[in-house]
């Protein structure tokens, strides 16, 4: 909270505030320095002002498509105008969008990213990241597939599907919840690797990987209540790690028939070794280990 240290020192400070000066490119807040006569040992600077809500619409020349700093496709409510985006905004994407492509050009960090949207199905691309917390709301499908491994603070998906189809091998260190309703579905599509490393237990929703290879660092990496899907050309690797009581349903022969059920790691496991419980097959199904793993309680 404000007042916020931006400079420690030892000894005693030449000088005043005179010789210091602040600058910000954003309109949204106010920037002051704390006398630091009053604060010994560290300079330190107040911050006053409030997030602004903004809605995406798309269509502005010359970048129609385009979120970053400089692009005007973000509607403010309160002045009745296109305007800017600026770090700690508060974005909403819903059904009123002119374009539902949205091409992330620079790094942008809003406070939240509202998607609020039932009817118009939005994909994320470009070569620049996000950064904040995401809150899915509405029913219609969301797509992420930027070019970078997601810088997401939270992700919250309490209804319709969050697509995460990373263009690079990439681990997501961003916690995944819901509000216990289990609405939401989480699908691994793309020919990467996507490995999941946040401890995503207050997940209840589905999690299903379609292309690719879905990889998971802990059990609770796949959340808490529902079942987990590996079908249509995905790959489940457990690697190297019991998938505990997790309902997993595969079908097919798995991303280039690397198998639906997987253990692609080349270490032998440690005794006991893994198992992958509560397996069932929902067609035909490969399962393809490099390393041991014990099946139990499955369905076949």
């Amino acid at each position: 909270a404000s007042p916020y240290t931006v400079m420690t020192y030892g000894g005693s400070l030449n000088g005043n505030a005179a010789n210091l000066k602040i600058a910000s490119s954003n309109p949204r807040y106010t920037f002051s320095l704390v006398d630091p006569a009053t604060t010994p040992g560290s300079i330190q600077i107040s911050v006053t002002g409030v997030p602004t809500p903004l809605v995406w619409k798309g269509g502005q020349s010359p970048t129609p498509n385009v979120w970053n700093h400089t692009a005007t496709n973000f509607f403010n409510s309160g002045t009745g105008s296109f305007d800017y985006f600026y770090d700690g905004d508060l974005v909403t994407f819903d059904d009123t969008a002119v374009t539902n492509i949205v091409n992330i050009t620079e790094t942008n960090a809003p406070s939240l990213i509202s998607m609020v949207n039932n009817t118009t199905a939005y994909t994320f691309v470009g070569s620049g990241n996000l950064s904040g917390t995401l809150d899915k709301e509405g029913s219609g499908t969301v797509t992420l597939a930027i070019s970078n491994a997601l810088t997401l603070n939270s992700i919250t998906n309490n209804q319709g599907t969050l697509i995460l189809s990373p263009s690079v091998d990439s681990t997501l260190v961003t916690v995944i919840s819901d509000n216990g309703s289990g609405l939401g579905t989480i699908v691994k599509a793309g020919t990467n690797v996507l490995t999941l490393s946040g401890n995503n237990s207050a997940y209840y929703g589905t999690m299903s990987v379609t292309n690719g290879t879905l990889r998971y660092s802990a059990i609770a990496a796949l959340g808490a209540g529902g079942s987990v899907y590996a079908t249509n050309g995905g790959s489940l690797d457990i690697n190297n790690i019991d998938t505990g009581t997790k309902n997993i349903a595969i079908a097919g022969m798995g991303y280039n028939g690397q198998g639906a059920l997987a253990n692609l790691t080349t270490t032998w496991p440690a005794d006991p070794y893994q198992r992958a419980h509560y397996i069932t097959m929902v067609g035909n199904a490969a399962i393809v280990v490099n390393a041991r793993v014990d099946v139990a309680n499955g369905a076949f």
